[in-house]
């Protein structure tokens, strides 16, 4: 059973939020890289940018009904 979404959409139900404002608190990261990190993840999510334009796609046995990242 084949899934497909855009990067964007993959992306944020991956979590990718929630692990940019795991390395935005770590003491070790600067404000340069936290720049980075967040100029970054925009690049890769926003419609605008990457997070349209390419696709992600899974092909599944149909008996396989939890696939991360597929499902809302």
């Amino acid at each position: 059973m084949p899934a497909i979404l855009t990067q964007g959409e993959f992306l944020m139900r991956m979590g990718i939020v929630s692990r940019i404002e795991q390395l935005l608190e770590l003491e070790e990261t600067s404000d340069d890289e936290a720049n980075h990190l967040v100029a970054s993840m925009k690049y890769l999510v926003e419609p605008e940018q990457m997070g349209k334009r390419f696709k992600v796609m899974t092909i599944v046995h149909p008996s396989i009904l939890d696939i991360t990242g597929f499902h809302d």
